[in-house]
């Protein structure tokens, strides 16, 4: 099964070149950027020496219409000659990838989690298969940031003025609270994928950094099921404990309470604009893997 997997033919939308180049040169004991490849083969060659009288035409017309006078003489030589060739083999960011799970597989060092029965540890190289989404709460943020915009530009509220107290309306209060958020959400360079419940059980939540994307916009990364290889850095193996999606933000280190109802004023908020959206979901509970992914591909 891991060789099979091995060999597929693999189109990534995310791919760490630095971790890849990495990790072949630890396998390998250093990384050979090209290769030149020489083979020498023996040929026979047939080589006929023509003699005669040609109509004084040009070589394009004379090889049109090939008129000829006169007696002619051929003479055909055969000999062995020896052949080489040289050419100059180069690996791309793509092919290394494949080259680097071949390795793993053969070496027998991947842990594949959506096999039933897998138990997960931390540092282990692991592969999966999962449809994934983008951080969701990201993603109901954004919404929402849109919607809100649509709201107030067809708001019948006269304008205030803002240098006084309450000038601003509620609706751009709340978006003005939801922009500095998301801000922070997306501090680091670095973004969160979740992946759906595995064969051995377990939820995924993939920390990737954003220069390595094929994509900015992570639109090729909306639909479909994708397979990820990387490296395991948490494994969270019970529900009573969850990974946080607002870890990089300084909201992190106040009390789940305090969250639970400042996220709930921006539900109302939004719902009194006439938007309804779903709970905003900032952890997900275990059994749950984070991941450091080296490429993610179709």
């Amino acid at each position: 099964m891991m060789s099979e997997r091995g060999d597929d033919l693999i189109i990534p939308v995310y791919l760490n070149q630095r971790m890849v180049f990495d990790l072949i040169a630890m396998l390998e004991d250093g990384i050979s950027t090209v290769t030149k490849v020489v083979s020498s083969e023996e040929s026979k060659q047939a080589e006929e020496s023509k003699y005669g009288a040609e109509f004084g035409l040009g070589q394009a017309l004379s090889s049109l219409l090939r008129i000829r006078v006169g007696g002619g003489h051929a003479e055909a030589a055969q000999g062995a000659k020896g052949k080489q060739q040289s050419e100059e083999k180069v690996h791309t960011p793509s092919s290394l990838l494949q080259k680097l799970r071949r390795i793993l597989a053969s070496q027998k060092k991947i842990t594949y989690l959506d096999e039933t029965g897998t138990q997960p540890e931390a540092g282990q190289i692991v592969e999966f298969s999962a449809p994934l989404r983008r951080n969701p709460l990201i993603e109901v943020m954004n919404a929402m940031i849109s919607m809100l915009d649509i709201a107030i530009a067809f708001s019948d509220e006269p304008r205030r003025d803002k240098s006084k107290k309450g000038g601003l309306s509620a609706d751009k209060r709340t978006k003005a609270q939801m922009e500095k958020f998301l801000e922070m959400l997306k501090a680091g360079g670095t973004l969160d994928l979740v992946g759906e419940s595995l064969g051995s059980g377990y939820r995924t939540v993939i920390t990737l950094e954003e220069e390595f994307l094929n994509d900015p916009s992570m639109s090729d990364l909306a639909e479909g099921t994708f397979q990820v290889l990387g490296k395991a850095i948490r494994v969270v193996p019970d529900s009573d404990q969850s990974i946080s999606l607002i870890r990089k933000a300084s909201l992190s280190i106040m009390e789940k309470g305090t969250l639970t109802k400042m996220f709930s004023e921006m539900e109302q908020g939004a719902a009194g604009s006439g938007i309804n959206i779903p709970s905003l979901q900032w952890e997900i509970e275990g059994p749950v893997v984070q991941v450091v992914p080296i490429g993610i591909f179709a």
